[in-house]
């Protein structure tokens, strides 16, 4: 699965089998499979950039 923050994102396919391009509309939190090749992407929530944050090391 791939965890993306855009809420459009296109499928061309895996590397060793690609197809037409498909473009999916994804919702914050909601998880989409491609209908041709079944590839999945989840648009993350608002939670991400927090989580994902180097935050400084208490001292």
């Amino acid at each position: 699965m791939t965890v993306v923050k855009a809420a459009h994102v296109t499928c061309a396919g895996r590397a060793d089998a690609q197809h037409e391009p498909v473009d999916l509309a994804l919702e914050i939190g909601q998880t989409l499979a491609c209908p041709i090749c079944g590839s999945r992407y989840r648009r993350a929530g608002a939670f991400w950039a927090v989580e994902r944050a180097n935050w400084p090391k208490p001292v």
